[in-house]
């Protein structure tokens, strides 16, 4: 069932692609964006086997500063009329270790070392009604997670250690909105939501930056605000049910060069 939602969106993204590309080839330029920022994220996992919490807690971003063993974050977009593209690459690996209090899966005083490489790859078009520098766009893509843990269960003496490692990817389409209105000649605000399925049991992603323009083309723009992403698995064996919530939620910092 997830394999045929995956595909039914994906087929009409590229629907929506073949639709518009007559409004794409009447415009007459390109606009370009190369965006790298930095997500001062707080990262939440809660692992779930049986119902029974394996894993749970919150890593602030003063901690992932000294746990972060890894980040690179990058959005690239061509706009031309009203239509338009873009690819955002995400990706974060973050070190974490905690003791387990007595509980159901985990014997007591068991230390738990967690690696988490997270990787989001999103490919979406965008139509833009107004066909203009601003305005309302509807989103329609896809997004491709891949989640790699690599957990490490250490009970106390004599029990032996235990490794649970692997890696899943995960691929959804979503639809959502973005709109992107000026306040004044240097200033705009740039708002986004959406909401896939496929893979996994949700995703979505809700953000509000603020862009600062410099330059007389404004080719140079300072990008700030707050971003938020929520992403739900689940997986199935014959004898266990592996639940899996991770959010990314923070401020968010960035520079675009537009063209």
């Amino acid at each position: 069932m997830r394999t045929k939602i995956t595909s039914i969106l994906s087929s009409l993204s590229l629907l929506f692609c073949f639709a518009y590309a007559p409004n794409l080839s009447a415009a007459e330029d390109w606009n370009w964006t190369l965006a790298p920022y930095l997500w001062a994220g707080d990262i939440t996992l809660d692992l779930y086997a049986n119902d029974n919490q394996v894993i749970g807690g919150e890593i602030d971003f003063s901690d992932i500063i000294d746990k972060l063993d890894g980040a690179f974050l990058i959005h690239f977009e061509g706009q031309r009329g009203k239509g338009g593209f873009f690819l955002d690459f995400i990706y974060l690996s973050v070190n974490d270790s905690q003791s387990r209090p007595p509980g159901v899966v985990l014997p007591g005083g068991a230390e738990i070392d967690v690696t988490l490489d997270t990787t989001v790859i999103e490919a979406a078009g965008f139509y833009r009604p107004s066909g203009g520098d601003h305005g309302l766009d509807v989103l329609f893509g896809v997004r491709s997670l891949d989640i790699a843990p690599d957990i490490r269960i250490t009970p106390p003496d004599p029990a032996p250690s235990e490794r649970l490692k692997g890696s899943e990817t995960y691929t959804d389409g979503f639809l959502g909105l973005r709109y992107m209105a000026p306040m004044s000649d240097k200033w705009a605000i740039i708002l986004r939501g959406d909401v896939g399925a496929g893979d996994t049991e949700l995703t979505w992603t809700a953000s509000a930056l603020f862009n600062r323009s410099f330059g007389e083309r404004a080719q140079h723009n300072l990008l700030f605000g707050y971003r938020h992403m929520a992403i739900e698995l689940e997986e199935k064996s014959e004898n266990i049910t592996v639940q899996t919530d991770l959010t990314i939620s923070g401020p968010i910092l960035g520079y675009a060069f537009r063209w």
